[in-house]
């Protein structure tokens, strides 16, 4: 199930709230395909079980690209403690 953000609640850039939403991590099971504007960052061919043994599904992780205010500087970014339909990991941040 994909993990989303309050629309109200989204990553804050100075005063911009930005959405944001996470694909499912095997877009299920390969049933379709990145959603919320995510483009895919890392495929690989399976993922770990807790049990010592791979799940052998293709397993992604995903970027999202938020518009930025030109010639604004980003001091914080606040994200809400809870989502909505799963759980959201994030990585990495970068600015462009």
């Amino acid at each position: 199930m994909p993990g989303r953000l309050p629309q109200d609640a989204g990553s804050a850039v100075g005063r911009y709230p930005a959405p944001v939403g996470f694909s499912d991590w095997t877009l299920g099971a390969g049933a379709f395909g990145p959603a919320f504007g995510n483009t895919t960052a890392v495929t690989t061919a399976y993922r770990n079980c807790v049990c010592g043994v791979h799940d052998n599904v293709k397993t992604y992780v995903f970027a999202l690209n938020a518009p930025l205010t030109t010639g604004k500087t980003v001091t914080s970014i606040t994200l809400p403690a809870t989502v909505s339909g799963g759980q959201v990991h994030v990585f990495d941040v970068k600015f462009q």
